[in-house]
């Protein structure tokens, strides 16, 4: 969970990955990630922040570090 931030700053943070697609897993082998706004869960979802759900495949794990972190620099500003 995020910290409290609007859609367009969740907008920013995805559109700053290099590395991720965007969109709901396909089964392949690139790394994904989507922001959701969960509707139902298996336990009640009490949270007020963003979500956003990452399917990881088989990138080089430091690559995919550096992008997070890149791209999280920009919520803290």
């Amino acid at each position: 969970m995020f910290h409290p931030c609007d859609d367009d700053q969740i907008r920013a943070f995805i559109d700053a990955l290099h590395h991720f697609g965007i969109g709901v897993s396909r089964g392949g082998y690139e790394s994904i990630v989507l922001p959701i706004k969960p509707v139902r869960s298996a336990d009640t979802w009490n949270e007020d922040g963003q979500l956003v759900r990452f399917n990881i495949s088989q990138e080089q794990v430091q690559s995919l570090k550096d992008d997070l972190a890149d791209a999280l620099s920009l919520l803290n500003t």
